[in-house]
């Protein structure tokens, strides 16, 4: 297949792969609270795609200023995605919780019913 991007740069390529990124943070940063891991899984595909092509060659292709901004991006997407994996295992904690409680008053009241026979 022909690729429109093959005429680009190296450097216009990891400009715009830099532009997607910094897109796709805003938006993850916005709608974070919203995510459930199938959409995590879709963010942290699409942040490593970017990342990957943003920084290839080592970054050659970046100026010193996106080297910065690539770097601020991926510091700010890991404590996003630090603060919202907790929450995630906080809900998952309290399911597990919610289970675990049903499980033990259902042993507690068979091992009751045991007794009274």
């Amino acid at each position: 297949l022909w690729n429109c991007q093959s005429f680009e740069s190296p450097e216009e390529q990891a400009s715009e792969a830099l532009e997607q990124l910094e897109s796709l943070v805003s938006r993850i940063d916005l709608q974070a609270a919203d995510y459930n891991q199938e959409e995590w899984a879709v963010a942290d595909s699409l942040f490593g795609v970017y990342l990957a092509e943003s920084s290839r060659d080592d970054g050659q292709y970046l100026t010193e200023e996106q080297k910065k901004t690539l770097g601020k991006l991926s510091g700010k997407y890991a404590a996003i995605r630090i603060q919202h994996s907790a929450k995630l295992i906080e809900d998952q904690l309290e399911e597990a919780g919610i289970w675990l409680e049903g499980f033990v008053e259902g042993v507690l009241e068979e091992m009751n019913s045991e007794e009274d026979q």
